[in-house]
């Protein structure tokens, strides 16, 4: 199936990489392989590529957001970091700020995801993901910039994460009727854009049950060490894992 067919480009695309290959070419043949479910494969040729004089955000971001999909955040991190925070648009500063975040770094995160919005007023984004982490400092200027930005945006997935962000401010300072106005506006346009499906819901999560069903726990060994480190659980939605 298609499957196939991607596994077999990927790895036809992996043997052509070179030492010499751009970053853009290695960037592109990880992609395949990670979507052929490569993972490891897809990292090795990503570090096959030798950073040394980074110049070019624009090639650099791509590959950063690549290993941040294959959540290899460290070197998603030193590829920001080789990149000077002057040469970042608001887009590449909300990535950087979501590797911090995902690495536990909310100071750093939060201070990136302020940058983005001092360069772009409007980032639906940096404003979501402010409102999430409840940061207060500064709170009431970016209540009334979202507002601002509503009265001139159009009806797309911008303006339904700004409304969630007002949600989340609103709701932060106790105004519970703008809170809940915001929220059922975020919604309601949301249903609109996203529709919902609900043959297509079921036929998705089917798929998902019939694909479990063939997951074996025969080989799974218990670890008794003791981690720190958060844990993320894998499952068909709506099955108690967070209670897990």
């Amino acid at each position: 199936g298609d499957m196939q067919k991607t596994f077999y480009y990927a790895q036809t695309a992996k043997s052509a990489i070179r030492q010499d290959s751009t970053l853009a070419e290695t960037t592109y043949v990880s992609k395949m392989l990670r979507c052929a479910g490569e993972n490891e494969a897809a990292f090795a040729i990503a570090m096959n590529y030798q950073i040394k004089d980074v110049t070019n955000a624009s090639e650099v971001y791509p590959m950063a957001i690549h290993l941040q999909s294959l959540m290899r955040l460290d070197e998603t991190k030193y590829l920001f970091s080789q990149i000077p925070i002057s040469a970042m648009d608001d887009t590449m500063l909300n990535s950087y700020g979501m590797a911090k975040l995902f690495t536990a770094q909310i100071d750093d995160a939060k201070n990136l995801f302020k940058d983005a919005l001092a360069m772009n007023p409007t980032s639906a984004f940096a404003a979501w993901q402010l409102s999430m982490l409840n940061e207060s400092e500064g709170r009431s200027k970016r209540i009334a910039d979202f507002e601002m930005a509503l009265q001139s945006e159009q009806i797309t997935e911008n303006e339904v994460m700004l409304r969630f962000a007002l949600y989340n401010e609103c709701d932060a300072i106790g105004d519970d009727e703008k809170a809940f106005s915001y929220l059922q506006s975020a919604n309601e346009i949301k249903s609109r854009i996203q529709p919902f499906d609900r043959i297509e819901n079921t036929e998705k999560v089917d798929s998902l049950i019939e694909r479990m069903d063939n997951i074996t726990c025969d080989n799974f060994e218990i670890d008794q060490s003791t981690l720190p480190a958060p844990i993320f659980i894998f499952g068909l939605p709506r099955t108690g894992t967070t209670l897990l």
